[in-house]
């Protein structure tokens, strides 16, 4: 039975009260030694805990003066917890929470609700969640990484590096480690790994402009990803909706020479010649360089 000793008493008598027939002519009355003990709840419950029970029906009331012999949750609560599950009827070990899963994403940066329900595997089966569904006291180690935008700064052509500008912000409460990855949908191919760490949303430096380099061997058009991925347990990620960007960027193979034409096939030293070429390019040609080879024959060309 619960109850609660005014806080300054420093004794108690329980009476115990004996129906005793009043037709009764005959007869004795033995009343063994009993021995009563005080238990009272004593934890060192910090702001924010929260406690999982294996009760079969330690939600069953609320009220003082409740019988029957099983714990209840509202001594636990009493005692400090902040939030608690218990059961009204016989629940079974299937529909108490995994601790593994409970304590783990609470203990991520997910709120109360988001980790009981994460560690229960049925819904309303007798269980009752007591607490603020809100509560999230390891909140603050939690990241949210956005990519804003990114900008090609150089034509992208084929085996040669190029130059992309990434606007990168952290707009959570905790700092941001992780790697800022560039793939080729394609074969999922990583053209860019950058390790990097991110101070939290209210610092300055969590909002930066990050230039990479990239390399492709495909010519026209590639289909990029740009995309954060949390490398720190301790400085975990929940919101990922925003960590990706999709770009598509022409990749340009290199120009063709397809033929060369000079004003005469014989020179003499000193003389002035003129020759042209035609090419072809995705992009344009932007300039040539014609040179002199000698050749085994002692022929120029």
């Amino acid at each position: 039975m619960r109850f609660r000793p005014h806080e300054n008493a420093t004794s108690m008598k329980i009476r115990i009260s004996l129906d005793i027939v009043p037709t009764s002519t005959d007869g004795s009355l033995f009343v063994d030694s009993a021995i009563l003990r005080v238990i009272r709840p004593h934890m060192d419950w910090v702001n924010g805990s929260i406690v999982e029970t294996a009760v079969s029906t330690g939600a069953r009331s609320f009220n003082w003066g409740t019988s029957y012999g099983q714990s209840l949750v509202a001594d636990i609560l009493e005692d400090g917890a902040s939030g608690i599950k218990g059961y009204v009827y016989e629940p079974y070990l299937t529909a108490v929470s995994s601790p593994s899963v409970l304590l783990s994403s609470y203990a991520s940066g997910y709120n109360l609700a988001e980790s009981y329900a994460a560690a229960n595997t049925m819904t309303s089966w007798m269980g009752v969640v007591v607490g603020d569904p809100k509560m999230s006291p390891y909140a603050d180690i939690v990241h949210d990484i956005r990519i804003i935008d990114v900008r090609v700064t150089d034509n992208l052509t084929v085996n040669s590096n190029c130059k992309i500008e990434i606007a990168i912000e952290n707009i959570g409460p905790g700092i941001g480690v992780g790697n800022l990855k560039i793939l080729d949908k394609l074969g999922s191919v990583v053209l860019t790994n950058h390790s990097m760490v991110l101070p939290t949303g209210s610092e300055n430096g969590s909002r930066q402009i990050i230039e990479v380099e990239i390399n492709t061997s495909r010519e026209g058009w590639n289909n990029l990803v740009i995309r954060w991925e949390a490398t720190s347990v301790l400085n975990p990620e929940r919101n990922i909706d925003n960590n990706q960007f999709d770009l598509t960027i022409w990749a340009n193979s290199p120009p063709v020479i397809e033929d060369i034409f000079c004003d005469s096939t014989q020179y003499s030293r000193g003389d002035r010649f003129v020759c042209s070429l035609e090419a072809t390019d995705d992009s344009g040609v932007v300039n040539a360089t014609i040179a002199w080879r000698i050749t085994s024959g002692n022929n120029s060309g």
